[in-house]
């Protein structure tokens, strides 16, 4: 399954590696500094 399908069926223990991934891999490709998108959560919750 993916990040969004966890955290909509309320699974945050197996979306939180998921998320901390996909943080990883955008502070790689655009730096720590990076403006966050609309689409990411701002505050994830018991995702982290």
């Amino acid at each position: 399954m993916n990040l969004l399908v966890y955290r909509t069926q309320g699974q945050y223990a197996q979306a939180g590696p998921l998320y901390q991934r996909a943080l990883a891999i955008k502070e790689k490709a655009l730096g720590p500094e990076a403006p966050p998108r609309g689409h990411e959560p701002q505050q994830p919750g018991g995702a982290v």
